[in-house]
């Protein structure tokens, strides 16, 4: 308490110097203190204070990692199926023996905050005038700071401090999982202490939007180009996450008049990982946090997209013309194909597979090119010759562009043609008799004892047996 900084002596009574000495008032009675202590008591009142001891039940930390368990000593014993509730108010004390300044932390949840506010509760700091300030982050700025005429003790109300803490947040990665222990510096223009407490927080609302991409990009740099609307000038804490998995890709904090146009940081890494392995046009979802909450409106993305190749066949055809004919059993049959390349980067050589289904064997590689190169954009043909021998019928026939895979490309879906191909089965020649000649006829022969004529097989060319059902040739060289 300090010495005698608690008083309740009474005034003098008051004296008019044109009248006489009997008019004057009587002085003001001496009155009474009382002091409830939860520990100890020092100092002295005038008059001299009663006192009492109390038991206080205080909760606290337990001083052992991870510090996130608490011991409170219950103030009385509860009977077997009973129960009580008890409201628990924590708070971050300082104590300072003379004007200064101290750090200590505020432990939050790791999350980005719409409003934050707490108290301050300054006590045994006498009479007068204190200044108290704070500097959420101890980055050097005092984010709030007030002075009050305070007579021993008082509650100061922070204003909303969540840019601050956002801004803090930001600087740390943005997690939105755990816990976060915040930095504070508390500075006392004079001895006392400070307690920290009430600690009200609410995080901030989100909007979700979505961006249409082609699937299997690759992106070196993609930045989005939004607004934040509104109006007036505040301070702004913003966060995207790319995918809407839960992770803060980029993240800022800033003060500016609303409305308010930002280009983000490059979230190159966060769309590539969500288009990747996925086919035709995407909608990417990206998760926009605000605080203070504000409207929000896309404008616009800008892109610097990776070199790649995509490689794709078209126009698969036999000879010349794409008016399929039928063809007979044992024709050689030109086969050709256009192969593009729908990426930004040149293949490089590239080979070029054709197959046809053989009945009971499945594709069976019949022939294949090798192309140079096929520029970004651009697109090549790709020819071979099919031995129509052992095949008839309805023959699917397809094309496979880098059949091997050594061709790094965006989109492998994509790399294959087919066609159906009329082949009909080889006849059977029957003799006939040359000219000038007549046949005799002759005894039938009579089949000697022992003996049957087998006939001999007629022989129909069949593919090679093996144990797969894709057969390509050993390719080396290239």
């Amino acid at each position: 308490m300090g010495t005698q900084s608690l008083s309740a002596i009474g005034g003098a009574g008051g004296f008019d110097p044109s009248r006489l000495e009997a008019h004057k008032g009587g002085d003001g009675g001496v009155g009474r203190i009382r002091i409830e202590y939860c520990e100890s008591f020092t100092g002295s009142t005038n008059p001299p204070a009663s006192t009492q001891k109390l038991d206080c039940y205080i909760a606290e930390q337990v001083e052992n990692t991870p510090y996130t368990q608490g011991r409170l000593n219950l103030p009385e014993n509860i009977p077997d199926g009973q129960s009580r509730t008890y409201r628990v108010q924590y708070g971050r004390k300082v104590d300072f023996a003379g004007a200064g300044e101290q750090v200590t932390t505020l432990r939050l949840p790791a999350a980005m905050l719409a409003t934050a506010t707490l108290d301050a509760l300054v006590s045994r700091v006498g009479n007068g005038n204190v200044t108290f300030k704070l500097d959420i982050g101890n980055d050097g700025t005092w984010d709030w700071q007030t002075t009050q005429n305070v007579s021993g003790a008082a509650t100061l109300t922070s204003p909303d401090l969540a840019a601050a803490f956002d801004a803090y947040w930001t600087a740390q990665g943005a997690p939105v999982t755990g816990t976060l222990d915040v930095p504070v510096k508390v500075s006392l223009s004079t001895g006392g202490q400070v307690l920290l407490t009430n600690l009200r927080l609410s995080t901030a609302g989100s909007k979700l939007r979505t961006v249409r991409l082609p699937g299997g990009a690759t992106y070196t740099t993609f930045n989005l180009d939004f607004t934040v609307e509104g109006s007036g000038n505040s301070a702004l804490t913003v966060a995207l996450d790319v995918g809407d998995d839960g992770t803060v890709d980029w993240s800022t904090s800033t003060t500016a008049g609303l409305p308010h146009r930002l280009l983000s940081g490059n979230l190159a890494a966060a769309v590539n990982a969500y288009l990747s392995g996925k086919g035709g046009e995407v909608d990417v979802p990206i998760r926009i946090f605000v605080a203070p909450d504000h409207p929000v409106r896309l404008e616009d993305y800008r892109v610097t997209t990776t070199p790649a190749t995509d490689l794709t066949p078209t126009g698969l055809q036999t000879g010349t013309t794409r008016l399929l004919a039928s063809y007979q059993e044992g024709d050689l049959v030109p086969l050709q194909a256009t192969l593009q390349n729908n990426g930004t980067q040149d293949s490089g050589p590239v080979t070029v597979a054709f197959f046809a289904t053989a009945e009971g064997w499945g594709d069976w590689y019949v022939g294949s090119d090798f192309v140079e190169n096929i520029p970004a954009g651009g697109s090549v043909i790709a020819s071979t010759t099919w031995d129509t021998t052992g095949f008839s019928g309805e023959v699917p026939v397809k094309v496979v562009v880098n059949p091997y895979g050594r061709v790094g490309e965006t989109d492998l879906t994509n790399n294959i043609a087919e066609i159906t191909v009329s082949v009909a089965p080889q006849a059977t020649p029957t003799p006939t008799p040359g000219p000038g000649t007549t046949p005799t006829p002759g005894p039938s022969p009579t089949p000697s004892p022992g003996t049957t004529p087998t006939p001999g097989p007629s022989p129909t060319p069949q593919p090679s047996t093996g144990d797969y059902k894709i057969h390509l040739p050993l390719v080396t060289g290239r």
